[in-house]
């Protein structure tokens, strides 16, 4: 929880993807930036020059074919000239908050993009969330590894970085009891209310300092690395509530108490309950075998089961259709965490959704070319045990190619340091020839050290090849984690 202490039972969450407010649907899509990190020698990037020019705010081409180009929006914004050689830039774009800045913007039809630089710029006097690690993806490669931390299978850990700082939590308008199994830093209230701006008009209302304001630790629980899904439903909670303030919807003290305690009910939900693990392993988390008779590999989290599977099962309690229903089999069992830690999420991405929709459709309605409600409970099975093979082969391959780009990246570290090493012993001896050629008496010693200095033209080569061949790597790499979210995520 967020107030630092023993952990609670957990439970679980939602996956949306971005506010999905009533007009979310118009928003042009998302591009996934490539430029998450610094990176030098990128080509086209652009800027918000009118009414007002934000020069600290890059856009890679990416983020603004998707999302500006197809907009009235896109006239406030210029292509920049070439950036110098060498220099790096991150596209601002890709960050969260400035995506959400960027749906209110499109759904409340601001008159210009001034709220971008406005969120870009903004500054917290006790610093930035917790959570956002500023020496995490600071290379392209960084993000490379991040994927084979999804499939490395040693289990799923807390992304949130405990800090003493003053905290916030929200409070049932109806008990007036806080909810401190659920804390958020001032930065990202900061950023919530500059963003989705009525909800300023009742910021004393919403948010409450934990221990009367007093510097305490606890973890920022509304933008939680590797929880993104979680992050967006809740954030889209705090967007809903904010439209519902506009001067359209007419607000009044009720409405405005009711929707602040649906807020809080939401969040109450699910604030205890860990968010999928994905293709992690859910280690000593709860995990359920829904099916244990029938379909013993299809283990879920608790919040797939919570927000997937319950609704199901509900709805099929509540029809009157006599068609054959699979969620009919369906059990709570739950395995004991100290057992079983390899296990995975089957229900983590859309493409196992669509499977288990498939099979259950199957099983109520078998298609002719099939043999029976069994052969699809069997097919089902066979992909499950399929992927969990493919699973450990691209854990294998990761961990591999990982141990070849250290080794790679440490020779190429081993020949610039001798490079620079045989560079400065070339100079010394150009210094010592032109002390000579004054006629000077020189004393020249070396102690410890090769009497041959090292070559820095081979050192140089060498280097160079280490540094190609760890480019290998990274691509093959990369290859590897296109293939898995193609055809197997």
């Amino acid at each position: 929880m967020p107030v630092i202490r023993p952990p609670p039972p957990s439970h679980a969450s939602s996956s949306p993807s971005l506010p999905t407010s009533t007009s979310t649907s118009k928003i042009p899509p998302f591009a996934q930036c490539k430029y998450t990190a610094y990176t030098a020698n990128v080509p086209n990037w652009y800027q918000i020059t009118t009414p007002h020019h934000f020069p600290d705010f890059d856009i890679c081409a990416d983020c603004y074919n998707a999302s500006l180009a197809p907009t009235p929006y896109s006239r406030f914004i210029s292509p920049l000239p070439q950036k110098p050689e060498g220099v790096s830039t991150r596209c601002d774009f890709s960050d969260l908050w400035i995506r959400v800045a960027w749906a209110w913007i499109f759904m409340q039809k601001q008159e210009d993009l001034g709220l971008l630089g406005r969120v870009a710029g903004l500054t917290n006097d006790e610093g930035a969330c917790p959570n956002l690690d500023p020496s995490s993806f600071e290379t392209p490669e960084d993000e490379d590894f991040d994927f084979l931390a999804e499939i490395d299978g040693t289990g799923v850990g807390d992304a949130r970085q405990p800090a003493t700082r003053i905290w916030y939590c929200l409070r049932d308008p109806a008990t007036g009891a806080e909810l401190q199994d659920w804390t958020v830093c001032s930065d990202c209230v900061q950023h919530l209310l500059t963003i989705a701006s009525p909800l300023q008009d009742i910021n004393t209302q919403l948010f409450h300092p934990v221990s009367n304001g007093q510097k305490i630790l606890a973890t920022c629980d509304l933008k939680v690395p590797k929880e993104e899904d979680r992050t967006i439903a809740y954030i889209d909670q705090f967007i809903q509530l904010a439209e519902s303030l506009l001067p359209a919807s007419s607000p009044s003290p009720t409405s405005t108490a009711q929707a602040v305690s649906s807020l809080t009910s939401y969040i109450r939900r699910w604030a205890s309950i860990p968010a999928c693990p994905k293709s992690r392993t859910m280690g000593g988390r709860p995990r359920y075998v829904p099916f244990p008779q029938d379909i013993p590999e299809f283990t879920v989290c608790q919040e797939c089961y919570d927000l997937h599977l319950e609704p199901l099962l509900q709805t099929q309690l509540q029809s009157s259709s006599t068609k054959p229903n699979f969620l009919a089999k369906m059990q709570k069992l739950q395995l004991p965490t100290t057992l079983f830690a390899g296990l995975t999420c089957n229900l983590s991405s859309p493409r196992l959704h669509a499977e288990f929709t498939a099979l259950l459709n199957e099983y109520s309605e078998p298609k002719p070319s099939s043999s029976s409600p069994a052969s699809a409970i069997a097919d089902f099975r066979t992909l499950l045990q399929t992927r969990n093979v493919r699973l450990q082969e691209f854990r294998q391959k990761g961990s591999v190619l990982k141990t070849q780009y250290a080794q790679h990246r440490q020779a190429v570290q081993f020949h610039y340091e001798m490079m620079q090493i045989g560079i400065a012993s070339e100079n010394a001896q150009h210094t010592l020839q032109a002390f000579e050629t004054l006629g000077r008496e020189v004393v020249w010693r070396t102690e410890n050290t090769d009497p041959t200095p090292p070559d820095s033209s081979t050192h140089m080569s060498q280097g160079l090849a280490a540094e190609s061949q760890a480019n290998a790597v990274l691509a093959n790499l990369r290859l590897l984690r296109k293939e898995w979210v193609e055809n197997w995520e």
